[in-house]
């Protein structure tokens, strides 16, 4: 019971942080396959050959996450200190002995191991249609593709396996999604302006380097380039366009197959060729351009994982995308940054952005480039850019993730010009020419290529030279860019490091409103593209000041506080070897700094302290105060983000919209036998498991209590909202229901009877501690608990807002949450044994109130209380 002190007039609105969305709606089946817009049409032939790859985790997801942290962290000592070749393995790569399971289940299945990766983090099999059905506990059928003048096959139901086995994610049962190049062609000379020395005024060899890096004597000299393709080129065509741009010395291009490569070159060897003649334009000295190949249907953890564990080159292009979030290929790309490499994607070729995007082109673990139509002048000098956008929906790609969180270094950009998310992953980072491009492929024929794949390899040919102009200042390689390409375009040296695109959009019928470029970073061509050697010197050019931590600090509370954290110190380092001045961008009303700016003497640190000032005072909502540092003598932007929560569903994930448990921690099975358990799932998988939104929980262990349980920031002392929904399909015998905060049971449901429908389960708790243990618990034999809509919402204080006569009495207003009830007592003393009940009160929204009419009866005085009732 909580009681009354004090008057405060204060605002309280009903709002939830923003739910993430998944961008598929199953983990394996595709959507038209589990929503039934297509129906079977034969059984896969049981004798048919499949290539799966057998994905593990890593043996420590925390420690990978923080030493990403600190390899990209200035004021880290672990700054740019990459791992080398194999010691990914040895510190982050699954054990021998998960590997050897891996391999032991395959083998017993009948599948026969067809390669094996030096990471541990792949096993690439192959095996009859029979054999994996069997293993895996799935059917196998063949559909007609709604969009492609094609069939696909695909399970008809998520597969299984058992819980024991450390398998991640399983690549190859499904062929609905190929991966595709993004480049078109066009007859040359149709494009406009045309600018370049080529064919028809098309762009071919120096034209990139005259336009991005003019008078730079690097070239790529001691690099190698890797490329991801998924079809093969003809060799002719190389040395065609080795000699139409004059160069006499070109470099070595090496065939890596990947799953016995290449044998046949298809319709897409025009992505190929481009791409290799693209960095052959860009960086024509440099060593060896790998192109890594494999057939169109293979998985991509293959083919990067291949590249990751060779480590042969420290840029790599992408133009392929096809298919849904793919968690096991972010872990190789996390490998592959890890190692100091760094990981070119081209984003698309069909304008904005509508609904999903499409596996890369939403990674925040790699750099996304987007498209711009190049103008030069006579000589061939920069003269501006615009966005790439050939209209009919052909376009540089870009937008705003619906599942991704939005990365560190994106956080707290204004994004209210361009359409941006502050709470998503937006794409893309960088551009680069993606129009008027001349090309010589399929034995000697010519055309124009357009596309965001003209881009990728252009970026990957450029980074080459910032590579080599490293390695010349025995400085380590660059590695994933986009930490110092935000922070050099936040500072003021960004007019003079990248191009603005500020012209043309992306827009497209069907999107006819998104997105067009503007000043700074947009989503049609991100930050705009590379100026040269003020880039190159700007990305080899360590920042000496050091921000520590290098981390976003959170905290919450309800209206009115307290707040779970108030303070925060952070402290910056100068370990330059001369004096620099820093200053800090300007704060938010409700946040304020001890100092604002200063010099910093070599190696001397000083002291910031973050404080919440007048948070109080602010209505509910998510406040986002992004500290600008800035390095004024490198011109550089450090941020670190203060995320205030009022009032807010602090749960993390509470209605599973992730997709799957992203801010849980589950302990128990998810595959027993050919049986499911403990999975977040669509109504459509399970009736009854989706009280709102798309997903919800799927709960029920076999003989056993499987738990769900996370960690939340909390207020010590401060009440809170407990709510979630639970359903209960069927009764039957073992089946139990587990509430839990910070160690004390809430509700214990043993047996529970069938429910119509779903039930709202509400408690009022109070946090004794700062982190705070919520935990749910399911044990269900016979079935499952559909379970979803979790929140743990802060009370405001239980005081009165106000008091004042109205119609003949005192009317009582005060801040609440819906559905709390109230009880307002009065005494004409204070003495504890006088109090008497005037009335309860449930609250129907965020503000509740009472009238008191009999105040004129005759007492001299009256006082008043409030409670809140359990």
């Amino acid at each position: 019971m909580s009681i009354l002190a004090g008057l405060l007039a204060a605002l309280f609105c009903p709002g939830t942080i923003p739910a993430a969305q998944n961008s598929s709606s199953t983990a394996y089946v595709p959507a038209v396959v589990a929503q039934k817009a297509v129906r079977p049409i034969n059984r896969l032939p049981a004798t048919n050959e499949l290539h799966l790859a057998l994905s593990l985790p890593p043996r420590d997801e925390a420690g990978l996450t923080e030493f990403m942290r600190e390899v990209y962290d200035p004021a880290s000592p672990q700054f740019h200190h990459f791992l080398k070749k194999g010691e990914f393995a040895a510190r982050f790569g699954p054990s021998p002995a998960d590997y050897a399971k891996v391999i032991h289940f395959a083998e017993t299945n009948g599948f026969k191991i067809s390669a094996t990766h030096a990471s541990r983090l792949v096993v690439d099999v192959t095996g009859k249609v029979s054999e994996v059905e069997h293993a895996l506990h799935v059917r196998l059928s063949s559909f007609r593709h709604p969009k492609e003048n094609r069939n696909f096959f695909a399970a008809e139901a998520e597969p299984s396996w058992d819980a024991a086995l450390p398998i991640s994610h399983v690549s190859g049962l499904d062929n609905y999604s190929l991966p595709h190049p993004n480049v078109k062609l066009h007859q040359i000379g149709s494009a406009t302006p045309r600018d370049g020395s080529g064919p028809g005024g098309t762009f071919m060899g120096n034209d990139f380097r005259q336009a991005y890096v003019p008078g730079s004597p690097l070239d790529g000299t001691g690099q190698n380039v890797a490329l991801v393709q998924f079809d093969g080129f003809y060799g002719d065509d190389i040395t065609n366009y080795e000699n139409t741009i004059g160069l006499t010395n070109p470099p070595a291009v090496t065939v890596m197959p990947v799953d016995g490569g290449v044998t046949n070159e298809g319709d897409n060897d025009v992505e190929v060729t481009l791409d290799i003649e693209m960095v052959l334009a860009m960086s024509p000295g440099v060593s060896n351009i790998l192109v890594y190949e494999t057939t169109n249907g293979a998985a991509w953890e293959d083919i990067l994982s291949q590249i990751a564990d060779d480590d042969s080159a420290q840029q790599i292009g992408c133009s392929w995308g096809g298919g849904g979030p793919n968690p096991a290929a972010e872990v190789i790309f996390q490998q592959m940054a890890a190692q100091g490499q760094s990981y070119f994607n081209a984003t698309g070729d069909s304008d904005a952005f509508v609904g999903p995007i499409e596996f890369p082109s939403e990674s925040p673990n790699i750099t996304q480039v987007g498209g711009t139509a190049l103008m030069t002048d006579s000589n061939g000098d920069y003269v501006s850019e615009t966005v790439w956008n050939q209209g009919s929906g052909s376009g540089s790609s870009g937008g705003s993730s619906l599942s991704v969180p939005i990365p560190p270094w994106q956080l707290g950009m204004d994004m209210t010009a361009n359409g941006g998310s502050t709470v998503y992953r937006n794409v893309p980072d960088v551009a680069l020419t993606a129009s008027n491009v001349f090309l010589i492929y399929n034995h000697g024929a010519e055309a124009e290529a357009v596309g965001t794949s003209c881009a990728a390899p252009l970026w990957a040919g450029f980074t080459a030279l910032v590579n080599q102009q490293a390695a010349l200042q025995s400085q380590p390689p660059v590695g994933f860019l986009n930490p110092a390409i935000y922070g050099i375009c936040r500072g003021s040296n960004y007019v003079a490091t990248f191009h603005d695109t500020v012209t043309g959009d992306n827009t497209s019928y069907s999107s006819p409103d998104l997105y067009y470029a503007q000043t700074g970073y947009d989503l049609c061509t991100g930050w705009g593209t590379p100026d040269g050697t003020n880039l190159i010197n700007a990305l080899v050019t360590v920042d000496n000041l050091a921000v520590s931590p290098a981390t976003n600090f959170l905290t919450v509370g309800p209206v009115g506080g307290p707040f779970s954290q108030t303070c925060w110190p952070v402290v910056l380092t100068n370990n330059g070897a001369v004096d620099l001045a820093w200053s800090l961008g300007v704060l938010p009303p409700w946040l304020s700094a001890s100092v604002s700016g200063g010099t910093l003497a070599a190696g001397t640190a000083t002291n910031i302290l973050l404080q919440l000032d007048g948070a109080e005072n602010l209505p509910c909502g998510n406040y986002q105060a992004p500290v600008m540092i800035t390095n004024e003598l490198s011109a550089r932007v450090q941020s670190i983000g203060v995320l205030l929560a009022i009032g807010q569903n602090i749960v993390m994930n509470g209605g599973f919209e992730a997709g799957d448990f992203t801010g849980w921690t589950f302990a128990g099975d998810t595959v027993i036998g050919n049986s499911i358990y403990d999975a977040v799932v669509t109504e459509a998988e399970a009736s009854g498991t989706v009280h709102s939104g798309n997903f919800g929980a799927f709960l029920g262990e076999s003989g056993f209590l499987a738990t769900l349980t996370q960690t939340l920031p909390t207020a010590t002392n401060q009440i809170y909202q407990l709510s979630f929904w639970l359903n209960n399909p069927s009764a039957g015998d073992r089946q139990e229901f587990v509430a839990n905060w910070n160690g004390t049971n809430l509700i214990d449901l043993v047996d529970p009877p069938a429910s119509a429908g779903w039930t709202n389960f509400q408690f009022l708790v109070t946090a004794n501690v700062t982190d705070t243990v919520l935990q749910f618990g399911a044990e269900n034999d016979p079935n499952y608990f559909g379970f979803d809509d979790v929140s743990v919402i802060p009370v405001p204080a239980v005081k009165f807002a106000d008091a004042m006569l109205s119609g003949g009495g005192l009317q009582f207003n005060w801040q609440s949450l819906a559905g709390l009830n109230y009880e307002i007592d009065y005494s004409t003393n204070l003495a504890p044994a006088n109090w008497q009940m005037l009335g309860d009160v449930t609250a129907v929204t965020n503000t509740c109130g009472f009238a008191d009419t009999n105040i004129f009866n005759g007492d001299c005085s009256r006082f008043y209380r409030l409670i809140l009732l359990p």
